[in-house]
């Protein structure tokens, strides 16, 4: 289930728009990238990494972007890692650079639950200073992780735009293993209650 946490992270960049022209290509496609696209806020280039047990994946992106996102991201659940590099500028058909993936970055001491009960743990690394438990729903799918990330991570976003909206939250703490089950996987929950009672399918990557 790995993806569509993938595709979620990428998902929380775009938006739409009537402005600035921005080079769109996603999904990316071989060769340069010619497509475009009007947008609101800014236009945006990114690169994406996710790694798991079985492979590795890296995506070049471009489309819009919003400039509130225009940011690093990083998050490890133990069994995903993944990093997103984004870079954004405010003028026409700008956004041509391909930006590199996020370097790798040692351990900085902190260890975060990998699922409630915290029988499995995961090392953070660099700027992953917050424990996370997350979900993002979207036409009654949940998907629900727990694990290290960076502090932009946390918090809540909806895509009304989309035409199947959807919505990603994450409840973050600072300190070791401070996302075991407790207060803070409850209030979690208490997000998720009405969304479980109508939701087609349940993923937890713990």
């Amino acid at each position: 289930m790995e993806m569509p946490i993938n595709l979620l992270l990428i998902g929380l960049f775009f938006t739409k728009a009537l402005a600035l022209e921005c080079y769109h290509c996603w999904p990316p496609g071989p060769g340069v990238c010619t497509d475009t696209i009007q947008c609101k806020d800014v236009c945006g280039s990114l690169t994406t990494e996710m790694t798991t047990n079985l492979m590795q994946q890296k995506q070049n992106i471009k489309a819009c972007m919003q400039s509130s996102l225009c940011n690093n991201f990083s998050m490890d659940t133990g069994s995903l890692k993944q990093k997103i590099n984004g870079k954004c500028c405010a003028t026409d058909r700008c956004n041509t650079e391909d930006v590199p993936v996020l370097p790798s970055q040692p351990p900085n001491g902190m260890k975060c639950c990998s699922q409630p009960d915290c029988l499995l743990t995961v090392e953070c690394h660099g700027d992953e200073d917050r424990c996370i438990n997350g979900y993002a729903t979207q036409t009654g799918y949940i998907m629900l992780w727990s694990g290290c990330a960076t502090k932009n991570m946390c918090g809540e976003l909806t895509l009304p735009d989309s035409a199947h909206p959807l919505k990603y939250g994450a409840k973050c703490c600072e300190g070791n293993l401070c996302n075991s089950a407790g207060s803070t996987t409850q209030s979690l929950l208490l997000v998720l209650g009405p969304l479980l009672s109508s939701s087609l399918f349940i993923s937890a990557l713990w």
